[in-house]
């Protein structure tokens, strides 16, 4: 669900991204936000 994308650069550094299966969460992260904004 996510990735990690290593840079050619000195010091070394790294990016955590989405896969397409963790951008498939979108709507189920955006409906516990909903409830957690109704009853929380």
């Amino acid at each position: 669900m996510i990735a990690k994308r290593f840079y050619s650069e000195h010091p070394p550094r790294a990016e955590y991204v989405l896969t397409r299966k963790g951008k498939t969460l979108g709507p189920v992260l955006a409906a516990l936000k909903d409830w957690g904004d109704r009853f929380g």
